[in-house]
């Protein structure tokens, strides 16, 4: 479209000498009334279309060049987003997440996902996603159970259980297990195979007739201690002068210090006779 030259009346005459317009006054008139009506309001606002070559004060290009990536709906277009540059919001996520997704949106799928580690594996830590390191392979070891594990590694470290850490009482049959020699006995602190003390193993005494009167009475040799009194010696009692020997009951021995022995009841000197093991 070709403009009229606004200011032909600096080259003719636009007013008669009787105060009246000229023709060439009156036609300028006539075009700067039509421009008037066809681009303001009555406010002093524009009304009609700006040519896309019109320039913008302190931008550069045309606005043209400059809303040509925005549709006939104000929204901007793809090709008019430069997404390298910061943008306020830039950090919230605003994209919905995919049914059944256990990630929390986009962007922070894009996060958990980008700069994988080798040999790890994307954990939730109930805030974040991070990557961890994976459980490596531990071969067993007899005897040794898993003992720590270490996340930052993935690695997993093995001990031998202590006696303290078995719950439990250990039943009869496994104590002193295995095969037992002559002169052994089962330890009742150890549990093990101990032999008898005289080293060699047990001597037995029969049919000793003990030294002693009333409830005092002395064995030739200690009696085993190791041992219950009931289990080492058998007491035999004479009840009178050229009787029989009778076995007296375990209760009949009060107690056994070394060679010595104290009875329940009283008897005569040689009235009693002893079987036991030494």
């Amino acid at each position: 479209m070709t403009q009229s030259n606004t200011f032909v009346l600096a080259r003719a005459a636009a007013v008669n000498p009787d105060g009246t317009l000229t023709w060439a006054g009156l036609q300028t008139f006539l075009v700067w009334n039509t421009q008037l009506q066809n681009g303001l309001s009555t406010e002093g606002n524009l009304i009609s279309a700006l040519a896309q070559q019109v320039a913008i004060i302190g931008k550069q290009g045309t606005i043209g060049t400059i809303t040509q990536n925005i549709d006939a709906n104000g929204v901007i277009t793809a090709d008019g987003i430069d997404f390298s540059r910061i943008y306020k919001n830039q950090n919230i996520d605003y994209i919905a997440d995919g049914t059944g997704s256990p990630l929390a949106g986009g962007k922070i799928a894009f996060l958990a996902l980008s700069n994988p580690l080798t040999g790890n594996v994307l954990e939730w830590d109930g805030a974040s996603w991070q990557w961890v390191a994976r459980a490596q392979t531990q071969a067993p070891t007899s005897h040794e159970w898993l003992a720590s594990y270490d996340q930052a590694t993935g690695n997993f470290t093995q001990s031998q259980p202590a006696f303290s850490d078995i719950s439990g009482t250990a039943a009869k049959s496994q104590i002193g297990t295995g095969t037992p020699l002559a002169g052994e006995y089962v330890d009742g602190g150890t549990g093990a195979w101990t032999p008898l003390p005289g080293g060699s193993g047990p001597n037995f005494a029969d049919n000793e007739i003990l030294a002693g009167s009333g409830t005092a009475w002395t064995f030739a040799n200690a009696p085993i201690s190791a041992l219950p009194a009931s289990t080492s010696v058998h007491l035999y009692a004479q009840e009178y002068n050229g009787g029989p020997f009778v076995r007296l009951p375990p209760s009949a021995i009060t107690s056994i210090t070394g060679t010595a022995m104290v009875t329940a009841a009283s008897w005569t000197a040689g009235a009693l006779m002893a079987d036991y093991r030494y």
